[in-house]
């Protein structure tokens, strides 16, 4: 049997709903898993790209989206030589991807402080990105006025960020 195929504005949809129906934990997300949706969803796939991290094998199903994101300048290394693609995706890590790829599409987000009560767990290098995308409505905290910067994103909230920032560069529909 195949099922029904869906857009991933659907999708996106979906595990929004699923959230708010309070199934909160529905797999988290690793690199290997958002990564593509996102490379497919913001068209900036490369043929051509290519990436030297030693634990990303040029062999694996998800090298190509990755190369992708790294020569788009939407994602980095955990160091100079590594990514950890399986590595679950922190919420804060989750944000500085995204926040690149505003920018990568034009967006033209504005920087704010970060507000939330857990604001000093933001690590330095993602609070521009978390403010920005808060302030614009894309992304938002988990309750009690807290971001939980080191939380693993869930695929719900995952689909709903990407959903934000599809909508606001006018893209879903």
């Amino acid at each position: 049997l195949r099922g029904t195929e869906i857009s991933i504005t659907r999708l996106a949809e979906i595990f929004r709903e699923l959230e708010l129906a309070g199934a909160h934990n529905i797999s988290l997300v690793t690199a290997t898993h958002y990564i593509p949706q996102i490379i497919e969803a913001f068209k900036i796939y490369s043929n051509t790209a290519t990436v030297e991290f030693e634990d990303v094998d040029s062999g694996r199903w998800s090298y190509g989206y990755i190369a992708s994101a790294y020569r788009a300048g939407i994602i980095a290394g955990n160091s100079d030589t590594t990514f950890n693609p399986a590595g679950e995706m922190t919420r804060q890590d989750m944000a500085v991807i995204m926040y690149r790829v505003a920018n990568l599409v034009g967006l033209g987000l504005n920087s704010a402080d970060v507000t939330f009560a857990d604001g000093a767990d933001i690590a330095d290098y993602a609070k521009e990105a978390v403010g920005a995308l808060c302030s614009a409505g894309i992304i938002n905290g988990t309750g009690d006025n807290c971001f939980s910067p080191l939380e693993t994103v869930t695929r719900a909230q995952a689909a709903k960020i990407a959903y934000e920032l599809m909508n606001a560069i006018g893209g879903a529909n």
